[in-house]
Order: C-alpha cells, then sequence, then structure tokens
C-alpha cells in the first residue's frame, strides 16, 4: 500500500504507541492540539483523541476539517452518549472509546485511507429519474412478470397479485394501470388491512347525508373517485364476507350503494386486487367468497420473492442508489464490492422493499462517497429456506445520539420515558416498512390486531400517514 500520512493529536500514549506498531509504514506525526493541524498541506487522516470532553473550541476546528473534506476520527476517554453524538454531528468519519478493541480502530483507520473497492457501474442501467417509480430487474422470473403485464394493461379483465411483502405488488398494479387504456383517469389505492373493519364500506362507497349520526352531507368513497379508472384493493383477504359482496357486484354489475343510500350508483372501474393470503384455503374454510375469488382469478401475476431472483439485487442496488442521492440532492456515492457481495448472499424476508430501505439508510450514514455497509449489519440467511431469519442493525454512534436527543436524563421517569420512546420508534419503523398495513405489522411484532391497533391509538399514530 502506499504510504499515507497520518496526523494523531493528543497526549494518549497507548494509542500513539498502537499507531506506531499498526501504521508503521505509514507517516506518523503527533501534534498536542487541533489547532497545529496545517491545512494548508493537509494529511490523509486525522485522529483526535481528547483527554476529556470535546471542547468548544475543538468542536469548531473539528468542523472546518469537515469543511475541508479532511477526514478524521475521535477517540474518547470519556464513556459518554454525549462525546458520541458530537463527534458524529461535527463530521467524524467514526468514533471509538480508548478502552474498545484497539484492532478495530485500526481496521477502521485502513479503510479510510484506502476506500474500498466499488462495484462498476452498467453502463445499460437506466438512471431516468421518470423510471424511480417503474420495476427493475433482468432475471427471467421478473422479465416474465413485466410481459405479462404487457400482456394485460389493455384489457379489462381483473387481475389477482399474489406474492410476499415487499415485492412490489402495488407498483406492479401502478403500472398496469399506466399501461392500460385507463391511464389519463385516478389510480387508487386502498389498504383493506389498514382501515378499521367498520369503515371500510365507507371508505370504499362513501355517504348520503343523515346515513349515521355526524354524517352532515354526502361523501363520495374511493370507487367514486376512481371512475373510468383503476381501484386496488390490497390485502382483500381482509375483507369481511358482507362487503366482499358489496365489491363482487361492482365487477358484475358495475354499480354500489352509498351508506344511508338508496339509488344505485353506477360506476366504471377496472379492478385489480393483492394479497400475500392464501385465498384457497380461505375459501375452504368459509372465510372468502367462493364466487369472489372465482371472479378475481381470471388472471394471477405471482411476484417472485428477490431470493430467487438473486441477479436483480446489483442492479436493484445500483437503481437505490442513484435515486436516493438525487432525491438527497448529493453525488451519486459507490457501492462497495464486499458490500454488493453480502447483498447478493443475503435472503430478504422483507423483499426488495427491505433492500431498498437498507440502500437508503446506507447512503444516510456513510459520509464519504462509498457506501461499504460498515454500519450495517446483514445476518445471512438460511440460503435455500422460505424466509431468511435476517437482522439489520446500526451503528452504536446512531443508538447512542437516539439516546441523547429522545430521552430527558433529568427527570425521574428514565425507565418510562425509554419504553414509550422505543415503543413509538419500533411501532413508527414496522408501520413505515410495511406501509402501515396492520396485518403484516402485527405479524411481524407477534402481537394481535387488535393489540396493535389499541397501542396506534394511544401513541397517535395513522395507518394513512405509512403509505
Amino acid at each position: 500500500m502506499t504510504s499515507k500520512r497520518i496526523v494523531l493529536v493528543g497526549n494518549d500514549e497507548e494509542t500513539g504507541r498502537f499507531f506506531a506498531r499498526r501504521m508503521k509504514d505509514h507517516a506518523l506525526e503527533v501534534l498536542p492540539s487541533l489547532a497545529d493541524v496545517d491545512l494548508a498541506t493537509p494529511p490523509d487522516l486525522v485522529v483526535y483523541s481528547p483527554a476529556d470532553e470535546i471542547s468548544e473550541e475543538d468542536t469548531r476546528l473539528l468542523k472546518s476539517l469537515s469543511a475541508a473534506a479532511l477526514p478524521f476520527m475521535v477517540v474518547s476517554a470519556v464513556e459518554t452518549m454525549k462525546a458520541a453524538v458530537l463527534a458524529i454531528k461535527t463530521g467524524a468519519a467514526d468514533y471509538f472509546l480508548r478502552s474498545e478493541d484497539r484492532e478495530a480502530l485500526g481496521d477502521a483507520v485502513i479503510q479510510a485511507l484506502y476506500p474500498p473497492k466499488t462495484v462498476a457501474a452498467d453502463p445499460s442501467d437506466d438512471d431516468d429519474p421518470e423510471l424511480d417509480d417503474f420495476m427493475i430487474g433482468r432475471s427471467a422470473k421478473i422479465q416474465e412478470v413485466f410481459k405479462l403485464i404487457g400482456k394485460i394493461a389493455q384489457s379489462t379483465v381483473s387481475v389477482l397479485l399474489r406474492g410476499e411483502s415487499g415485492t412490489g405488488k402495488e407498483l406492479v398494479a401502478r403500472q398496469i394501470h399506466r399501461n392500460s387504456p385507463r391511464r389519463a383517469h385516478p389510480f387508487v389505492c386502498i389498504d383493506c388491512a389498514a382501515i378499521p373493519r367498520e369503515l371500510v364500506e365507507n371508505e370504499l362507497f362513501g355517504h348520503e347525508a343523515g346515513a349515521y349520526s355526524g354524517a352532515e352531507g354526502r361523501a363520495t368513497g374511493k370507487f367514486d373517485v376512481a371512475n373510468h379508472g383503476t381501484v386496488f384493493l390490497d390485502e382483500v383477504s381482509e375483507m369481511d364476507l358482507e362487503l366482499q359482496a358489496k365489491v363482487l357486484r361492482v365487477i358484475q354489475e358495475n354499480v354500489f350503494d352509498r351508506v344511508g343510500g338508496s339509488r344505485p350508483v353506477r360506476v366504471d372501474v377496472r379492478i385489480l386486487v393483492a394479497t400475500q393470503a392464501d385465498l384457497e384455503k380461505q375459501v375452504k374454510a368459509g372465510r372468502f367468497r367462493a364466487d369472489l375469488y372465482h371472479r378475481l382469478n381470471v388472471i394471477t401475476l405471482y411476484l417472485p420473492p428477490l431470493r430467487e431472483r438473486r441477479e436483480d439485487i446489483p442492479v436493484l442496488a445500483r437503481h437505490f442508489v442513484r435515486k436516493h442521492c438525487r432525491s438527497l440532492a448529493i453525488p451519486e456515492k459507490q457501492l462497495a464490492v464486499d458490500f454488493m457481495r453480502s447483498l447478493e448472499s443475503y435472503d430478504w424476508p422483507g423483499n426488495v422493499r427491505e433492500l431498498e430501505n437498507l440502500i437508503r439508510r446506507g447512503i444516510l450514514m456513510e459520509r464519504g462517497p462509498v457506501v461499504s455497509g460498515r454500519f450495517l449489519e446483514l445476518t445471512p440467511g438460511a440460503g435455500d429456506g422460505p424466509v431468511a431469519a435476517g437482522t439489520l442493525a446500526v451503528s452504536r454512534v446512531w443508538t447512542d445520539r437516539f439516546l441523547v436527543e429522545e430521552i430527558n436524563w433529568r427527570r425521574a421517569d428514565v425507565h418510562r420515558q425509554m419504553t414509550d420512546k422505543v415503543e413509538r420508534l419500533l411501532l413508527k419503523i414496522v408501520l413505515k416498512q410495511t406501509r402501515g398495513n396492520q396485518v403484516t405489522a402485527s405479524r411481524i411484532l407477534g402481537v394481535s390486531r387488535n393489540t396493535l391497533r389499541v397501542k396506534m391509538k394511544e401513541l397517535g399514530l395513522l395507518s394513512s400517514a405509512f403509505k
């Protein structure tokens, strides 16, 4: 490796001895204060090791290093969350405690000095910003999906979209609509699992004045709004049998009744539906109408999970990097080769949505031009298993930052604060991941749907806020 110049600031003799041994092939300079760092002839890396809390003056100097695009790290002797958060806020590439494993510090320094190899951009990857909301993929399985979309888009028949959470069922429904003769008219998405059962009928069909207490005037429903367009019913299996009968009437007769109405309303809509449930089992169990199932099952489109089309992972990852760098108005980052290999070996229980969320977090957490994944952890799945047991974890520093910013340590109810904050954060994360789908969210959380609803009400969380 080409020799690099490192400046160690502070009187931390132990760290100095470690650097002298580990970085013996590099030019190492020790300075007493940050003010002595010469920005006119900047080093390749500054390692700041204060003996106490970071002073206000040093905070300003660290910010000047960040402004000069000079990478720096902080090695702190003070085991406080404040120090960790402050270091990251000022622009530190990384933060360590003196009591931590020195080898980890050495590895981080090497990575900062010698950025990882990145995945070369594929010139055939389409980076048109207008394609951000279109499906991407080269695998044979996803290409078959694209072909089927082309075949069925021009028709008016109902389509049943099946697949695991995060595979892109709503995205496919939107593509069918965009490529249909109805493209100039509304596309209305309704998550049947996110709307309380007692409100679903009103949401779909609207109501007449006086239909119930508080109904002072006529309200149009989603089917009114979607007239001449497309209605997408997500998690259709969550509808009760009575409402299923009313949807069947719309499909067969193109009419519906508003709540409290006495005259049928005529409507012209195409209905697309999606579900993760086994509708055949629900039909046998009497929980889903057989006649509605057969009307919806004219064409079934199955979306394969991401683990069954691994060759699409690099294409999708690069696409999401471009998409989110563009949305954040920052220069496009690159993906480290080792990180890409980790992505390709992971089983993605959350499918494409999980991949996109991971890439977005990586972009936000990596300050440099390369997304290396060092702030993210992927637990490889079981390979060929149906769903891998995987977890994503953010770095300790960012956990500390949450605790500093969210918890009032002057109060005597820190435990209660922590419980409330973490519970709220957990529900928000899961609801965001599931786009407000309460059925999927309750399954992930391991609680009943009613328990989830009660908790959401207590915390003031609305499913509609996570669409």
